[in-house]
């Protein structure tokens, strides 16, 4: 009886010292990307909408990476900005920025809100921090 019980504990230590290591955050811990929107603004002349990313992981985006970022305008449900195509710069290297000016014209005072990749098709070191609110005015002439 001795022996089965020594041997039922031992067996639930193992389980546990191996769920441990299968579960645990320090064995899956890996270098990710963090994509982030930096700022939202107004460019001049023309007051157009403008916002720049960054990959502040300290690793490059995947080769064969997608994804999406959502703009929420007034009057309009959304805007969907493909993250593969800047304005300029490029959010694949560790480090890297991008901007993506967008065709939308601001008139007046408005509340934008950009979603990082919005679709969660990239993965991230954290999840939690892909979107921005941003009031706006047309740029000053």
């Amino acid at each position: 009886m001795r022996m089965k019980i020594l041997l039922i504990l031992t067996g639930l230590a193992i389980f546990i010292s191996m769920r441990g290591l299968l579960f645990s955050d320090e064995a899956n811990a890996q270098p990710l990307p963090d994509l982030i929107v930096m700022k939202i603004e107004c460019v001049p002349p023309q007051s157009k909408l403008s916002f720049t990313l960054t990959n502040r992981g300290n690793v490059p985006l995947q080769k064969d990476w997608r994804g999406v970022a959502r703009v929420y305008l007034p009057g309009r449900m959304e805007q969907i900005v493909d993250l593969r195509r800047p304005t300029s710069g490029s959010i694949e290297p560790a480090g890297g920025f991008a901007t993506y000016r967008l065709a939308y014209r601001i008139k007046g005072k408005i509340s934008v809100k950009v979603v990082v990749d919005s679709t969660n098709s990239i993965r991230e070191s954290n999840e939690e921090n892909n979107e921005k609110v941003q009031m706006l005015e047309p740029c000053p002439k």
